[in-house]
């Protein structure tokens, strides 16, 4: 199937960011490890999320799914079969992967992980060196990996420098084992949000998190309580994919973003108003689009997670983008396209790290706008994007979710045809519907 989509006529609304797959997950899989059952509201079923259920599933987590929520009912790891073999079907979720590579040999319960070869390109080896340093055994196979033994160290060894979900991993394996561990770094660890996503949803369940030297020391073995209703926040990387609708097209009004939320991809608001963006903080929207409230709210922490107030983008003129993204990585897509519209040359730094994403989601990136007549200027980890006037676009995104909504938020301007659209269900399937609702113009053929 394809999807034709027209030149915009404008696009305006009001809509909900779609809950932070990154806290999902998180909360996901601490829920089934935790000491009591968990309601986890503003539930988001996406693929990835999906991943997270189907591997606690699989370990014995006991899942009720509701409207709008599941309870997870917790493991009894005392009871697990220290003689069966489990075996999990992880498709593309990295996350869930490292996790479950973790948790296992962290457990010592034998496992049969099975994974996509793309999954199995990304980088994991830091993760199963250190692994297998403590005495847990992982053998790649041709359908993804076994595991046997388990992790007898008290401190672990971990070079998480090419991804932060390494350390993650390592972390939420020491809760759900209930255990002590001291994890040291190698390396520059990327991404430091996500770490601090991981440990934020810890200390809600009840984990204590320490700083020591070279690492952090997780504590799990005494806790005796856990939430029992999880409300994770909205997810800016999806949310910053549609504020760019309206800094590029029109107005576009956004509910449930934290401002003050440690998700790394908090950044866009800040780099773009640096770059001439309008956006703002305000009080509700109504019904037709435009904003009730005329005057800027200055958003206090007391504000920061009221699903009244809205981040507004409106239709603005871009000077130019000059940001580093190593923190905020997920960015790149949607950052790119907009420096497509600016009135000057942009740079983005830190761009190293995509070549590990769904796809190598850089030279992906540089295939899409110079299809659609960009001129790119690729130096190590560093991109050059000139302005240019946006041709019509045909594309295929199928190996990856965020390469799909940035071929959408380009050809938005001039039109074309995507292939693979099948690929924002990782992450966000409704993001199709939205688009529409917004007043995106697609039809499918």
């Amino acid at each position: 199937m394809s999807l034709i989509i027209s030149p915009s006529k404008g696009i305006k609304g009001i809509v909900s960011a779609p809950p932070s797959k990154s806290f999902l997950q998180r909360a996901i899989i601490c829920s089934a490890f935790s000491y009591n059952p968990v309601v986890i509201k503003n539930f988001y079923n996406s693929e990835d999320v999906r991943a997270s259920i189907d591997f606690v599933r699989s370990i014995g987590a006991k899942i009720e799914e509701r409207d709008r929520e599941i309870v997870v009912y917790p493991i009894n790891i005392s009871a697990l079969n220290r003689e069966k073999i489990y075996r999990f079907v992880i498709s593309e979720s990295g996350f869930v992967l490292r996790c479950a590579l973790a948790i296992c040999s962290f457990l010592g319960i034998n496992s049969e992980i099975v994974s996509s070869e793309n999954l199995k390109r990304r980088p994991n080896d830091g993760l199963i060196q250190a692994l297998a340093q403590c005495g847990s055994e992982i053998t790649e196979t041709t359908f993804g990996y076994k595991i046997f033994s388990k992790v007898k160290s008290y401190c672990i060894t971990v070079d998480a420098s090419k991804s932060s979900q390494c350390l993650s991993a390592l972390m939420i394996a020491s809760y759900a084992a209930r255990q002590t561990k001291d994890i040291k770094l190698l390396g520059n660890l990327p991404s430091k949000g996500y770490v601090e996503i991981t440990k934020n949803v810890l200390r809600d369940f009840g984990a204590t998190i320490e700083e020591i030297p070279g690492g952090y020391r997780v504590s799990a073995e005494n806790i005796s309580v856990s939430p029992t209703d999880y409300y994770p926040e909205g997810d800016w990387s999806n949310g910053a994919a549609l504020l760019a609708f309206g800094l590029l097209y029109g107005q576009v009004s956004v509910k449930g973003l934290n401002l003050l939320s440690v998700q790394p991809d908090r950044k866009f608001v800040d780099v773009l108003k640096r770059a001439g963006g309008k956006i703002y903080n305000r009080l509700p929207c109504d019904n037709t689009g435009l904003c009730a409230k005329k005057a800027t709210f200055t958003c206090s922490e007391d504000n920061a997670l009221d699903n009244r107030f809205a981040f507004t983008a409106y239709k603005s003129s871009i000077s130019f983008i000059d940001a580093n993204i190593d923190e905020c990585i997920d960015l790149f897509p949607t950052l790119a396209v907009i420096c497509s519209f600016a009135k000057n040359v942009s740079i983005i730094r830190g761009v190293g790290r995509l070549k590990y994403k769904e796809s190598d989601r850089l030279s992906v990136m540089c295939d899409l706008l110079r299809r659609a007549g960009g001129k790119i200027d690729l130096n190590g980890d560093e991109i050059k994007i000139y302005p240019f006037e946006v041709n019509p676009l045909s594309f295929d995104c199928s190996l990856d979710h965020r390469i799909a909504m940035a071929a959408i938020l380009l050809s938005t301007k001039s039109g074309g045809r995507i292939t693979g659209e099948n690929s924002l269900n990782k992450s966000f399937p409704d993001f199709i519907d939205i688009y529409k609702l917004l007043g995106g113009d697609l039809s499918a053929t």
